[in-house]
């Protein structure tokens, strides 16, 4: 499943699940609990330990 996103640039381009939801931790919107439940719910683990595990550094933290 794919969803449709906008770059930077304003262009579309589409995002797999997984790609979302690294970047929403990445950028504080969910906890490592949340991203860990939401990739286990979805099926997408076993491409995250493919992958080389979670997302380890976010940029931005929630307050």
């Amino acid at each position: 499943m794919c969803m449709h996103a906008m770059n930077h640039q304003g262009q579309h381009r589409d995002e797999s699940l997984l790609e979302i939801i690294r970047r929403r931790y990445a950028v504080g919107e969910i906890t490592r609990e949340q991203f860990e439940q939401l990739t286990r719910d979805l099926g997408l683990d076993g491409q995250v330990r493919e992958a080389g595990g979670h997302e380890a550094h976010r940029h931005n933290a929630a307050p």
